[in-house]
């Protein structure tokens, strides 16, 4: 499949996503000029849809998001679930009320030392 045909069924899409090549799918924008890339992935003998991050279709070519897909298969094959990998990054930088008030209870030592 090339830019022009995955345009055209862009704009005459009826479905929620199509198979533009092996795993590896467009899901349309509500303009129809646009879409998400996705791929699918079996894994546990469950079937994912994880939407490749960064740019949309037609700012990320059909080649980089093969390439993509091709690197997200290999994690895959090595047993890495790229969903929960992905969750798992998200969470490492969330701060909790103890990490706020360590570091509060630190400066406040600083400029207060009898506490």
């Amino acid at each position: 499949m090339n830019v022009k045909e995955i345009k055209a069924k862009i704009k005459n899409s009826t479905t929620l996503r199509f198979s533009v090549s092996d795993g590896l799918y467009i899901k349309p924008n509500k303009d129809k000029k646009s879409g998400a890339w996705e791929l699918r992935y079996t894994m546990n003998k469950k079937r994912h849809f994880m939407t490749l991050k960064g740019s949309n279709f037609p700012d990320r070519t059909l080649s980089d998001a093969r390439i993509e897909a091709a690197l997200i298969n290999q994690k895959i094959k090595n047993g890495v679930d790229p969903l929960a990998e992905r969750v798992r990054q998200g969470q490492e930088t969330i701060i909790t009320m103890n990490d706020l008030f360590n570091d509060w209870f630190v400066v406040v030592n600083k400029i207060w030392p009898q506490f």
